[in-house]
């Protein structure tokens, strides 16, 4: 089994044993003690999350390196590094960022210190208007969902099951007392309130409300295709305090996404579909 995603994957922040990809393979071998697919067999999940990969990547990653192991079942959780400058027309947005902030970015490649001074307040210096989240929705869904037949279709051809996943994550407006009860759909629409009144908001704002165009893509994609789609951002609606950043969780966050994923793949693999033998890879 393969666990496609980015950074949220790989375990940013987290250890090898508190991943969601490890967390998963540990449960789905629990749960198959005392069951007759799992008299022979175990599972082994393999984690291909990478650090800063939007689909499009993740999709070439799956083609050229994942296919030649012929997983039974791939799973995708991703979805915020698709949200970033290029959705926005970066063009436009480069034209009313100020001229310090233009400076800093010549010289990030030469000065650790301006790289540094870039990454903690690149989401300040520019305002997204309604216009350009238009823009950028009409541009990056569309983009996702295409990268998502891609990856299905290549998995098909090996006989492996795709699951995609929705993805928990926060503005980062809200402060961690505000954000106790708050669900992610009711921070959308903080958010969304927020721009009707002000006419724009800043970057990591708008970065959320794309991130959430593209989970209502995927479950829209999952449910056309005839996919179980996993609502990891409903099962974590009440612990929202577990993401550590945007969207990284720490160890019980992700314990939670594996038991979610987990009760998926276990079914479809040892329960409805009939299979007597739980995938090898």
């Amino acid at each position: 089994m393969i666990t496609l995603g980015a950074s949220s994957t790989f375990g940013y922040g987290n250890k090898n044993e508190e991943t969601y990809p490890n967390l998963l393979e540990d449960l789905l071998n629990a749960k198959l003690q005392n069951q007759p697919c799992g008299e022979k067999n175990v599972f082994e999940v393999i984690n291909f999350g990478i650090r800063h990969l939007n689909s499009e990547e993740i999709k070439n990653l799956f083609i050229a390196e994942s296919i030649g192991l012929s997983p039974d079942v791939v799973t995708f959780y991703e979805g915020y590094n698709d949200s970033d400058a290029e959705s926005f027309n970066s063009e436009h947005l480069w034209e009313r960022k100020p001229l310090y902030f233009k400076l800093i970015h010549v010289l990030r490649e030469k000065l650790i210190v301006a790289a540094l001074v870039q990454n903690l307040f690149s989401g300040e210096v520019a305002l997204i208007h309604a216009t350009d989240l238009s823009r950028g929705k009409e541009k990056t869904v569309p983009m996702v969902l295409s990268n998502l037949d891609s990856i299905r279709g290549a998995a098909q051809e090996v006989g492996a099951e795709f699951l995609v996943a929705s993805q928990q994550a926060k503005s980062r407006s809200v402060t961690e007392q505000e954000m106790r009860g708050m669900t992610y759909g009711e921070e959308v629409e903080y958010i969304r309130r927020r721009l009707e009144e002000n006419g724009a908001i800043v970057y990591l704002e708008a970065r959320f409300l794309i991130h959430n165009d593209i989970m209502n893509g995927l479950r829209r994609w999952a449910e056309g295709n005839d996919l179980p789609f996993i609502d990891v951002i409903q099962a974590m609606d009440e612990r929202r305090d577990l993401l550590t950043s945007w969207v990284h969780l720490n160890a019980e966050g992700n314990a939670i996404v594996a038991a979610e994923l987990g009760d998926i793949i276990f079914d479809r693999v040892c329960g409805q579909k009939g299979i007597d033998a739980p995938p090898q890879n």
